[in-house]
């Protein structure tokens, strides 16, 4: 009766199984798969003797037929069948495995067509999971064995040598099929073939070729999914004792392996590490003992993934670790002793193949440390000085720093950045605008990449936040006292210790203080002054020589920000002391000092809640009066000094006392008189710093003016004219009146109109015009020392500032009294309107500049001087161009370059001069005629227009006579 069904449900495939059978074409395959495509399940578990026949006698008889898309399309028919049906006979499986491992064997093993492999491994898998549990059986009994054993090494040398992915793939899927559903049944048959799986697996993702994460993922979980079943402590009893000693040295080995890829960057991977950990703690944990510590490694390293779900899974695995320990005290010896063992490797890392051994080193040792702290953080390690001292001196070793340039900023520091001009003080109220990128960053003569950056980073500020944090301050403090050598590794690994701790008590506060003032007593070294050589045109070259190295005074002003930021208001006293330091020892034409410093102070303000401008106007007066002391001590050759007087210049408010400035550039200007040669240059271009940052106070002290007058114009206008209107009216009343004695005698008015008027008081100088006086007095000798031009151009620009801003002060204005102006400009000129006659093209430039400001303000004074004293030489002067610029050879010098410059600067100037003075024709025409004698023809072709431009309509008519006719 079961049989008269089955032949009913076989009916429509019956005609196209018989077909194949007959002719072996193509089409009836494809009928066939429509028609399995379409049939109910049911339908194909009862009659799949029948159809698949047909398949079998094929796959047994290939030879026939040397159709390989034919024999393709046999064995994806096989397997899309045993996708919707349920494989009931045994002797189809082995009959069918049978075959299709003959037919690999026909076609040359490793040589067969990938396709041909794919499509057996997906027919093989199909029949596994389809198979039912009396098939699978029978297919897992001894007789079976070698069949299996066949079929799992070809799928493993087809997962180890192909280069398909697909293939690979799905051969090592087939491997964990064939495990995972055995069931229970008969072990012994893949305990035969154990090792050599294992280490074919072990091959596959130690393969340096495989760049495939998934392929060594798969790998790793298949190699754990047969060391978690076969070698297991629920078989501890039954295996060979001998065995089972070369199968645990053989799964130690492999373990070792699997470990250096906890640190991989994909997380497949981890994944897979963590699956195989998790099954040998489950699974392995008594008959793999020797393997513990190996298991534990992978955990910690784990552990530091920064993925949320691999963390915690990793997280829980290690406590599970933690609990499989009766003895607490036993795992906290292992740890500390794996620990120290980790501390002395890292030292030993540093060799052939460092990048690796050092990022597999310093990841366990973090692993490690966190570990430890979970399960004791009152541990051995961390109140030793034994062990903390062996940490300590090799992460000092490992950090060296690299002898190359250091500034980093996520890149190399771009070039508009090096020619950024950071002394207005701006880039620390609006560094968006100055600074690019973040903190600048360190480069290692080991730490090569970001990662072993950042697991230095993690390292230190985790021994930051440890019991041993009072320790390893005190030994780095000796550190710095007694390594010069290794000073800048000492304070970079104090600084990152420092700012892993978060909780600052009062002990923390005043470990830290002991630290801030170590800071404060490394000396700033510069050996040459680079603002000198910054003004003398040699800034690039000075950062070249500077070579953006992270210097100790670097790293110490890093720190001193470290410490503000997580000291806050606790360390208040000594925010002065600190701004100090900061300021004066940076340089602002460094770029990478500049970056550090704003990092800094911003760190600092960060901590106490404030901006950097609260912050440093908290702090103004204590750095105004420290400036004060040590121009007094004729400290003038710190690198910071020049910033610190920028500083207290830029950040000074509205309402500062102005004496002190006074006092300030008084301390300055009388040392010039009694300084050694080498140090003239230093004060006067500390001065110059002065006079320009005045520049900026004097701007905002006329702005202010005027805002408060436009302010309050109208309120002002009705309350003079209401004063005059009462003024008025007391007046008449008083006319009005006779007095009671009388009218005034003639005679009394008399004497008293012989009376001498007394002569007018001398008004007295403003608290800016004796500024800008004591500078002038002083800075004004230096004008004539014809020897050094360097002076000479420094006292110029102060001279030319400084007479500026005086007449813009009250009673100096054009027009008025000038009594406080015109005696220093008489002093001035006699050294000036000889400058004119130097050969030094850029004397010459800064003195026309003084001459024009002059002029500006004392024209009765300077006008015929003008003609007699400055337009001889200076028409002189235009003739001594004649060599550098006519010279083809020299076209593009540098010289050549400024003349030109300057020749037009002073063409320009000297059309101005004439209108300002208002020169008479009898004047004029003489100047006139000398530019175009010896100026027309230095000039380019076609530019007489551009440089001809007179102010006057005289001068315009002189002009074009003299060009037209």
């Amino acid at each position: 009766m079961q049989s008269g069904v089955n032949e009913e449900k076989f009916r429509p495939f019956r005609l196209h199984c018989l077909g194949f059978m007959q002719t072996q074409e193509l089409k009836y395959l494809v009928k066939l798969e429509s028609l399995i495509q379409e049939a109910d399940p049911s339908v194909l578990d009862s009659v799949q003797e029948y159809i698949i026949f047909p398949l079998q006698l094929y796959l047994k008889s290939p030879q026939g037929n040397p159709n390989k898309n034919l024999t393709l399309r046999v064995i994806n028919l096989i397997s899309i069948y045993y996708r919707k049906s349920s494989l009931n006979t045994f002797f189809i499986l082995k009959d069918i495995i049978t075959a299709l491992l003959a037919l690999v064997t026909a076609q040359g093993q490793v040589e067969a067509d990938e396709d041909l492999k794919l499509g057996i491994v997906s027919c093989i898998l199909s029949l596994i999971n389809s198979a039912v549990p009396p098939v699978l059986e029978d297919f897992y009994s001894i007789e079976m064995k070698l069949p299996i054993s066949h079929l799992v090494f070809s799928t493993l040398t087809w997962a180890e040598m192909e280069r398909s992915i697909e293939l690979r793939t799905k051969s090592l899927e087939l491997l964990k099929n064939l495990l995972h559903k055995r069931a229970g049944k008969n072990e012994n048959i893949f305990q035969g073939f154990f090792p050599g799986t294992l280490s074919k697996l072990t091959k596959i993702f130690k393969d340096p070729s495989t760049s495939q994460s998934s392929i060594k993922a798969s790998a790793i979980q298949v190699w754990a999914a047969y060391v978690t079943e076969i070698f297991c402590d629920a078989r501890m009893e039954e295996l060979d004792q001998v065995w089972r000693g070369k199968a645990q040295t053989q799964i130690l080995a492999q373990l070792t392996d699997i470990q250096l890829l906890s640190s991989h960057s994909d997380h497949r991977i981890k994944k897979a590490v963590l699956n195989c950990a998790d099954g040998i703690l489950l699974n392995c944990w008594n008959i793999l003992e020797n393997s513990r510590s190996i298991v534990l490694n992978m955990l910690v390293v784990c552990s530091l993934d920064e993925n949320t779900s691999i963390n915690s899974r990793c997280n829980d695995l290690l406590d599970t670790y933690a609990l499989k320990y009766t003895d607490k005290d036993d795992l906290s010896l292992q740890i500390n002793t794996q620990l120290h063992n980790l501390s002395v490797e890292v030292g030993k890392c540093l060799g052939l193949y460092t990048e690796q051994k050092l990022e597999g080193t310093l990841s366990l040792l973090l692993g490690y440390l966190r570990f430890l702290q979970r399960i004791e953080r009152s541990s051995v390690f961390f109140v030793t000085k034994v062990y903390i001292s062996v940490l300590v001196q090799n992460l000092i070793r490992v950090s060296q720093f690299s002898n190359r340039a250091s500034c980093m900023f996520g890149s190399e520091l771009p070039a508009h950045t090096r020619k950024q001009d950071f002394s207005d003080f701006n880039f620390l109220f609006k560094p968006e605008y100055y600074l690019s990128g973040g903190r600048a960053e360190k480069d290692y003569r080991y730490l090569t990449s970001t990662k072993l950056k950042i697991l230095l980073q993690h390292i230190c500020r985790l021994l930051g936040c440890m019991e041993s944090f009072y320790i390893i301050l005190e030994y780095l403090l000796e550190g710095v006292e007694e390594l010069e050598y290794l000073k800048r590794e000492v304070i970079n690994i104090l600084n990152l210790v420092i700012s892993g701790r978060k909780d600052v008590d009062e002990d923390s506060a005043q470990a830290c203080t002991s630290v801030l003032q170590k800071y404060i007593e490394i000396k700033p070294t510069l050996h040459q002054n680079v603002l000198a050589k910054a003004k003398s045109g040699e800034i690039s070259r000075s950062i070249s020589e500077m070579n953006d190295q992270w210097t100790e005074e670097l790293l110490a002003v890093e720190g001193l920000g470290i410490i503000g930021n997580i000291c806050g208001n606790k360390l208040s006293c000594y925010h002065p002391e600190i701004l100090l330091y900061l300021v004066s020892s940076v340089s602002l034409v460094d770029p990478l000092a500049v970056q550090v410093l704003f990092f800094s102070v911003a760190d600092i303000s960060s901590g106490c809640g404030l901006s950097i401008q609260d912050l440093l106007l908290n702090n103004i007066d204590h750095l105004t009066k420290d400036l004060n002391l040590m121009l007094r001590q004729r400290q003038t050759n710190s690198p910071g000094l020049p910033t610190l007087i920028r500083l207290v210049m830029q950040v000074s408010p509205e309402n500062q006392d102005l004496e002190d400035l006074n006092d300030t550039i008084e301390s300055l200007v009388v040392n010039l008189a009694t300084s050694q040669e080498h140090q003239v240059l230093e004060i006067l271009n500390l001065v110059r710093i002065f006079v320009t940052g005045y520049q900026e106070v004097f701007k905002k002290t006329v702005e202010r003016v005027v805002k408060t007058e436009d302010t309050g114009i109208i309120t002002t206008m009705v309350q003079e004219w209401e004063a005059k209107r009462k003024a008025e009216i007391e007046e008449t009343e008083e006319l009005l009146q006779c007095p009671e004695e009388g009218l005034h005698d003639q005679q009394d008015d008399d004497v008293n109109m012989d009376e001498p008027e007394p002569e007018p008081e001398a008004t007295p100088l403003t608290l800016d015009q004796k500024f800008l006086k004591t500078v002038l007095d002083h800075v004004r000798h230096f004008v004539s020392m014809a020897g050094k031009p360097v002076w000479q151009l420094a006292a110029l620009d102060c001279i030319t500032s400084c007479i500026s801003l005086l007449g813009s002060t009250p009673g100096q204005i054009y027009g008025e009294k000038q009594e406080i102006i015109m005696p220093l400009v008489h002093q001035v000129w006699s050294p000036l309107h000889l400058l004119f006659k130097s050969t030094n093209i850029f004397i010459v430039d800064k003195a026309f500049d003084c001459l024009w400001v002059i002029a500006t303000h004392a024209r009765e004074f300077v006008h015929k001087r003008t003609v007699s004293d400055v337009f001889p030489p200076l028409l002189s002067f235009f003739r001594s161009l004649e060599i550098m610029v006519k010279d083809r050879d020299k076209q593009n010098t540098m010289a050549a370059t400024q003349s030109r410059r300057i020749l037009s600067k002073l063409v320009d100037g000297i059309w101005a001069l004439l209108d300002l003075l208002d020169l008479s024709p009898l004047e004029t025409d003489p100047i006139i005629q000398v530019l175009l004698d010896h100026v027309q023809d230095k000039i380019v072709y076609g530019d007489t227009k551009y440089f001809f431009q007179p102010k006057r309509p005289l001068d315009s008519n002189i002009l074009q006579l003299k060009l037209n006719y």
